[in-house]
């Protein structure tokens, strides 16, 4: 037990030397903000903390070039203290019953770190929100959600893609038309199309002739009406008229040997027709195609939500293997929320939530000093400074100060303003020693 603390020039204290009563667990530090009340439970932390307690980088009260805190343990007879000059350190344990021929511990840093670790104060899990709680007990319970959380955060994120891609999918697969009766394999047009460019090619010539034949007869026509009129070339004319007569002749019989134009319409009408049943055939294998699919993507969605789902059940079995420091305490996955007895923390009575911050704190406080393969406790100092008391009310004050006891803590607590229990009063940087009201004499 801690049984004296006393310094100069530390954080925003000028000066203290105050006495814990070895028949008093629980001291109560008071006076208005910003007079240095923090400053003596940070002092006790500092010297307990020694050199490494980092968390206060500039130790010496501002304006003082060097400071020192020191104390007494009761329960080891031990001297420490902790001289502090600019960012230096200097930790010297000595015995406390001779303090002129003592000699300074060896190691004094291992031998303080064997004793004494930070409490988490338990007043300060009443104001931490849902997901600063949720970190703790991970860290607490040993409960590692990291590669579970990446991995449901890949399958969530799969799903999610999967899933639009499957709508859009099935929305397609639900607008293409269900032809039963579409061909199973197309119907072949390459033989069609070659005889239509034969036809197409032969009507071609057939149609130059039937042009030749009309050029021929208006020739014959023109040649005819001049024959009246140039007698004089009658016998020109007249061979010309024999030559056009001959054309004439030749343009008839070819015309007559291959017979008037083919008929396209019917080609035409079986392509059409082949055309149709390949459109069918081709929009059924795309809707066989798409379904196929949509199977598929089908298939995969119910995978990912088992993958999922076993994820959820390696996170609730972790859980449940989890050794809880409050009965009753746990966790709902579904909503994220830490539970008390099935509801929500948030809803928990005041006096259940102080109790859960008491033993959060002291689970966390033995984990950094382990139980020996007998069992038991270590011997160390139990030391719990308590910041944020002020926001508590009597009952809960008295339930987190009940269970600190049983678990032998002394406890430092810090009140703002007034209080009839107080053993310390800081005013203006200077802690003074007082009696608590109701032990002074009537």
């Amino acid at each position: 037990m801690l049984t004296r603390i006393k310094g100069e020039n530390v954080l925003r204290l000028r000066a203290f030397d105050v006495r814990f009563s070895e028949d008093r667990r629980t001291h109560i530090v008071t006076g208005e903000n910003a007079s240095g009340k923090s400053s003596l439970l940070s002092a006790v932390d500092l010297l307990l903390g020694g050199k490494n307690a980092r968390r206060y980088p500039e130790p010496v009260h501002r304006g003082a070039d060097q400071g020192y805190v020191e104390g007494l343990l009761d329960s080891v007879n031990l001297r420490l203290r902790l001289e502090l000059k600019g960012d230096k350190r200097d930790l010297i344990i000595t015995d406390a019953a001779d303090v002129a021929g003592a000699q300074p511990l060896r190691r004094p840093q291992e031998l303080l770190d064997a004793w004494y670790s930070t409490m988490a104060d338990p007043t300060a899990w009443l104001t931490w929100d849902e997901e600063k709680r949720q970190a703790i007990v991970r860290d607490l319970l040993g409960l590692d959600f990291s590669d579970l959380d990446a991995e449901a955060k890949e399958v969530y994120e799969e799903r999610l893609v999967e899933g639009r891609v499957l709508k859009q999918m099935q929305g397609q697969l639900k607008g293409m038309l269900d032809d039963p009766d579409a061909p199973t394999e197309p119907v072949p047009t390459s033989e069609l199309l070659d005889g239509l460019r034969d036809v197409e090619a032969a009507n071609a010539e057939r149609q130059a002739l039937a042009q030749r034949l009309t050029t021929a007869e208006d020739r014959q026509e023109a040649l005819e009406r001049r024959r009246d009129v140039l007698q004089k070339e009658l016998k020109e004319v007249q061979n010309q008229l024999v030559d056009a007569a001959n054309l004439v002749a030749e343009a008839e019989a070819h015309l007559a040997e291959h017979g008037d134009l083919f008929q396209t319409e019917p080609i035409l009408q079986r392509i059409q027709e082949a055309e149709s049943l390949n459109a069918r055939y081709r929009a059924a294998q795309e809707r066989r195609r798409l379904a196929g699919e949509v199977a598929v993507k089908e298939a995969q969605a119910v995978e990912l939500g088992k993958r999922l789902a076993a994820i959820t059940n390696e996170r609730l079995d972790r859980i449940a293997k989890s050794k809880w420091p409050v009965r009753g305490m746990g966790w709902d996955l579904k909503r994220n929320l830490l539970t008390y007895q099935g509801i929500p923390l948030a809803q928990a009575s005041s006096a259940e939530e102080a109790r859960m911050s008491v033993a959060v704190s002291i689970a966390l406080d033995r984990r950094q000093h382990p139980a020996g393969p007998d069992g038991k406790e270590p011997e160390r100092l139990k030391v719990a400074l308590l910041r944020q008391a002020s926001m508590l009310d009597a009952d809960n004050r008295g339930i987190i100060l009940e269970m600190l006891e049983e678990a032998g803590y002394q406890a430092l607590i810090e009140v703002a303003g007034h209080d009839a229990e107080a053993s310390v009063v800081v005013e203006d940087g200077v802690a003074t020693q007082v009696e608590p009201e109701g032990q002074k004499e009537g």
